[in-house]
Formats: structure tokens, C-alpha cells, sequence
């Protein structure tokens, strides 16, 4: 992804990650859309809850396969990302 950088740490057994960072430039929307995504749901316990159980069920559904993973998760975080954007534009 243009102006990212990603970074993981492996598990002792080399395979699995434990961890992943993303860095990004200076007001890059991209950085800027995952805030609002992660402020969002630390104030709407619905779109919380309803993501928490996506993410469960891609993980059982794709452990192998993080793309998998991914495309599982992509219409609920679109519809919560819609939310957030219109809940953040009530604001300003």
C-alpha cells in the first residue's frame, strides 16, 4: 500500500505473527479512516459487538488463509466504516 509501512513479529515457531504495525504518512486518509474505524467502535458497542463476532467467525472460517480472513471481514467493515463517517460528519 502506497505510503505504509507494515511490519510484523513472529512467533517463536517462525510462522505465526503475534503482532503487526502499520505506519503510515503524515495525513494519509487511509491512516486516517482506520481512527475513525477503531473511535468508532469505542463509543457504539452495537458496531463492536457485531465486529468482534465477524472476526471470530473469519477466524474459525480462514485460520489458514489471511486473505480469506480479509474478504470475510470486508462488508462488515465497510457498512460500520459508512456509519462512522456519517456519525464523525454530524460532529464537525
Amino acid at each position: 500500500m502506497s505510503g505504509r509501512r507494515y511490519f510484523q513479529k513472529f512467533h517463536s515457531d517462525g510462522i505465526n505473527h503475534t503482532q503487526h504495525i502499520h505506519c503510515y504518512e503524515k495525513n494519509n486518509q487511509a491512516a486516517i479512516d482506520e481512527l475513525m474505524f477503531r473511535d468508532y467502535l469505542n463509543i457504539n458497542n452495537e458496531a463492536f459487538d457485531t465486529y468482534m463476532n465477524v472476526k471470530i467467525e473469519a477466524s474459525k472460517k480462514h485460520r489458514y488463509s489471511p486473505l480469506g480472513y480479509t474478504e470475510f471481514k470486508t462488508d462488515c467493515v465497510n457498512g460500520i466504516m459508512k456509519q462512522a463517517k456519517m456519525y464523525f460528519a454530524k460532529l464537525v
